[in-house]
C-alpha cells in the first residue's frame, strides 16, 4: 500500500515537475502501470502456494519497477 501511493507520487511529481524531460514522465508511468500487475502476482504468490513461476515472474516485475524509479529519479537529478 504505502509503495503504491510514493510511486503514485512520483509519477504526479514527474508530471508535474519534469514536462520537458520526457523519459522522467514515461519511466514514471511505466512504474505505474506496472502496480496493478505486481499487485496481483503478489496475491497469487500468497494464496498459490509460493510456486516458483509465479514467485520468479513476481520478483521480476519488481525489479522492472525499480529500474523505472531508478531511471526517474537518476535522470531527474541529472538534469538539474
Amino acid at each position: 500500500m504505502t509503495a503504491g501511493v510514493l510511486i503514485v507520487g512520483t509519477t504526479l511529481g514527474a508530471w508535474v515537475t519534469h514536462r520537458n524531460t520526457p523519459i522522467v514522465k514515461w519511466s514514471a508511468t511505466a512504474a505505474l502501470v506496472l502496480l496493478p500487475l505486481q499487485v496481483i502476482l503478489g496475491g497469487l504468490t500468497v494464496t498459490e502456494d509460493l510456486q516458483p513461476t509465479i514467485v520468479t515472474t513476481h520478483l521480476g516485475v519488481a525489479i522492472l519497477i525499480l529500474l523505472c524509479l531508478l531511471t526517474t529519479c537518476l535522470v531527474a537529478y541529472l538534469r538539474r
